[in-house]
């Protein structure tokens, strides 16, 4: 098919090939450069997630620095002696570690005095009417409503 010995071309023929080569020549310069940037930005591309990885590897995490604070897992806490009299201040910065004693949680815990309990609509309008708050229920449906406001927040009443 390259042969040109097989079939000697008209001198058209030949200015012919010669624009088909000098095309084939410019087209395969195109590919070329097309190719070499496509690899450039392939190894630039590459070179910076690598870069980013190392600088990633390199950063240190989960240390702390030398000095800072450290949580203390502890079921009681030490037992540390305060004084009764109020510490001067000089001038400097004082710094007091404060821990909560069982038994001063034991002396001021309070016992729930107040139960939970079912009142049926009757009582609940007694109950209501005693306390000088007298409403009645409106039924619409799946919904019961009171007729008048009773809670202190709906009378605006702050204690």
């Amino acid at each position: 098919m390259n042969d040109r010995s097989r079939e000697p071309l008209s001198s058209a023929g030949e200015s012919r090939r010669e624009a088909m080569l000098d095309e084939l020549v410019e087209l395969s310069g195109k590919i070329h450069r097309r190719r070499q940037t496509r690899r450039r930005y392939l190894v630039a591309g590459t070179s910076m997630c690598l870069f980013a990885v190392l600088l990633w590897a390199a950063i240190p995490r989960g240390t702390e620095p030398e000095g800072s604070p450290q949580i203390v897992d502890q079921e009681q806490p030490p037992e540390v002696d305060v004084p009764d009299e109020p510490i001067a201040n000089d001038g400097e910065s004082v710094v007091k570690l404060v821990h909560t004693r069982t038994a001063v949680l034991a002396r001021f815990a309070s016992e729930p005095t107040r139960r939970i309990e079912r009142l049926d609509d009757g009582k609940l309008l007694a109950v209501l009417a005693s306390l000088g708050r007298p409403a009645e229920l409106i039924r619409d449906g799946d919904r019961v409503r009171l007729s008048a406001p009773v809670t202190d927040k709906e009378l605006h009443i702050e204690r």
